[in-house]
């Protein structure tokens, strides 16, 4: 039985070919960069249902207005879609808002875009 060098399979070839060096800082970085990725890929997700769902109720209501619930799921990115639903809906109203009890503590939120 001859045995190979995993070293020297075709495989082990390819990949060490797509290598490439890295930097101590870009090591230091990646986490912080890898997290800024998911998160724009986690907004635009946002942005395109959100987009899709007001488009859908616009042609099938007669209402100008849609409220886009948010409560305890986005708030945190809350500004970043708001800024790229205003882009795709120029000329309307797009904001969040929120509703907050006596103690402060967040009871509603939403995105509001409003065409009328």
């Amino acid at each position: 039985m001859i045995k190979t060098n995993p070293c020297t399979t075709q495989s082990f070839s390819v990949a060490y070919n797509r290598m490439e060096p890295i930097t101590r800082e870009q090591l230091q970085n990646l986490k912080a960069e890898t997290d800024r990725i998911n998160r724009h890929n986690l907004v635009r997700s946002y942005v395109t249902q959100y987009y899709q769902q007001i488009k859908q109720f616009a042609t099938s209501s007669n209402e100008t207005r849609r409220v886009i619930d948010t409560r305890g799921h986005i708030n945190d990115m809350c500004n970043d879609i708001v800024i790229e639903l205003r882009t795709l809906f120029p000329g309307c109203l797009v904001e969040y808002r929120e509703t907050r009890n006596m103690n402060n503590k967040v009871i509603e939120s939403g995105i509001i875009v409003d065409w009328s």
